[in-house]
């Protein structure tokens, strides 16, 4: 199990130079309510490429963003990952171990600590996801609901759900740092 020591908080990029999500040209017909599914998932750079996740192909892919169309240039082969945090804690572990310079995007970051909230048992994890995305790093509520493959309502719904435990989760650290004080 990871933990937020081992995630590079220093490495959140907060520059919005690619694209979060890159959709097909050609989206698939779909009920209005849905999200398609999105081609690439921005998760940061890499060696001065871009790293898109790429659901379909289950990998993080590296190339080039020009006019909103990604040009791959190859990917981080990573056999046992079955979700996109294994890719992307892969992704971390590559950089690091081939000291390569590396960045994550917002919402890789948040999806990476919002798996350890859940693993901890600290927050449940679409909760936890829901709130990081939206309260922490400021992600849209659609493009939220993209990158976790729900409804926005259900965004909307996790965030209140996981609001008051949050709020109370601040108010008792304050009421022990107060107590610590006296």
């Amino acid at each position: 199990m990871s933990t937020i020591q081992d995630l590079p908080s220093e490495n959140i990029t907060s520059e919005d130079t690619h694209p979060s999500i890159i959709r097909p040209e050609e989206e698939r017909e779909i009920d209005e309510s849905a999200e398609p599914e999105p081609t690439f998932i921005y998760v940061g750079e890499y060696a001065g490429k871009a790293a898109y996740f790429s659901p379909l192909r289950q990998s993080v892919v590296l190339g080039e963003v020009r006019r909103g169309e990604f040009t791959e240039d190859g990917y981080l082969p990573a056999p046992d990952a079955e979700r996109l945090e294994d890719h992307l804690r892969n992704f971390i572990t590559t950089a690091r171990d081939e000291d390569v310079e590396f960045s994550l995007s917002k919402q890789a970051a948040a999806l990476l600590y919002g798996d350890l909230l859940a693993e901890s048992e600290w927050l449940p994890e679409k909760q936890a996801k829901v709130y990081l995305l939206r309260s922490v790093f400021g992600i849209d509520r659609q493009r939220t609901a993209t990158v976790l493959g729900i409804a926005p309502s259900t965004v909307d719904s996790h965030l209140r759900a996981v609001t008051p435990k949050v709020n109370a989760a601040k108010d008792l650290t304050t009421a022990l740092q107060d107590l610590r004080n006296l």
